[in-house]
């Protein structure tokens, strides 16, 4: 393939670190989830006139994306695997991304955004203003992809919610969001996300060395607790290699 050299204009900056605490499209983002993106110096004119737009299409270079195959097994499709190319897998020839975020202010060389499906530190190579009249095709078909399901609803308890809210201070990982990301969309689909059904009923997700249970019912996720992935035998030994152990022992003493 021919070679075409490119250089990004900015970095995107937001909560989400890895990616499976990315949305799988921007509209399905957690509502209110603060973003933006960061031009180089000397851009801040060139952006002085997206005041007035209500969305950007902001494109990106997906560093985080591993290699391609022709074809993948994307999220909504559990039977066949389908041309890369017919979906928006990051994992692709080119590892380029194109998102239709809701623009919020514009700050000099600064974007602030809402609804994006980005990392922290993923490159941005450009960004065009959204226009629904040329940009917006509501009747189009969308092949194998068909409607979008509807979501769950996502809630916790009030003990789950307090010990997510201890995860989030002692490590900066934040439970409740990637709950939202997660689990709004099939949350019992096993072969998708680290999911596994509980002993005695419900459901545990598995979030880095951490555990959600929950129970689904009626369209509503309910997250009952937020507890420790590791054993008592696994903090009695000495090895850590992900180096949150003591973290975790502090967490289960209360």
């Amino acid at each position: 393939m021919t070679s075409h050299a490119l250089r990004s204009i900015g970095v995107f900056r937001c909560a989400q670190r890895f990616p499976y605490e990315s949305p799988r499209q921007g509209v399905l983002a957690p509502p209110g989830e603060p973003g933006r993106v960061e031009l180089d110096a000397g851009l801040e004119d060139a952006a002085a006139d997206l005041v007035g737009f209500d969305r950007v299409w902001l494109v990106s270079f997906l560093d985080r994306a591993g290699g391609w195959r022709t074809r993948v097994r994307p999220p909504r499709h559990s039977d066949r695997k389908v041309g890369v190319l017919g979906t928006r897998s990051p994992h692709r020839p080119n590892p380029i991304g194109i998102s239709a975020v809701r623009l919020l202010a514009v700050r000099g060389g600064v974007l602030e955004v809402a609804e994006f499906d980005l990392l922290d530190g993923t490159p941005i190579l450009d960004v065009k203003p959204y226009l629904p009249w040329c940009d917006s095709f509501p009747d189009a078909a969308t092949g194998w992809v068909g409607e979008p399901g509807d979501a769950c609803r996502v809630e916790f308890t009030p003990a789950a919610a307090a010990r997510a809210e201890r995860v989030r201070e002692a490590t900066e990982l934040d439970p409740v969001r990637v709950a939202c990301v997660q689990l709004a969309h099939e949350p019992t689909d096993g072969a998708r996300k680290r999911v596994a059904p509980r002993d005695g009923g419900g459901w545990t997700f598995a979030y880095r060395t951490w555990r959600l249970d929950f129970e689904v019912e009626d369209g509503r996720v309910l997250v009952v607790d937020v507890r420790s992935g590791y054993s008592s035998e696994e903090l009695a030994d000495p090895a850590d290699p992900y180096g949150d152990k003591d973290v975790h022992r502090a967490f289960r003493a209360g």
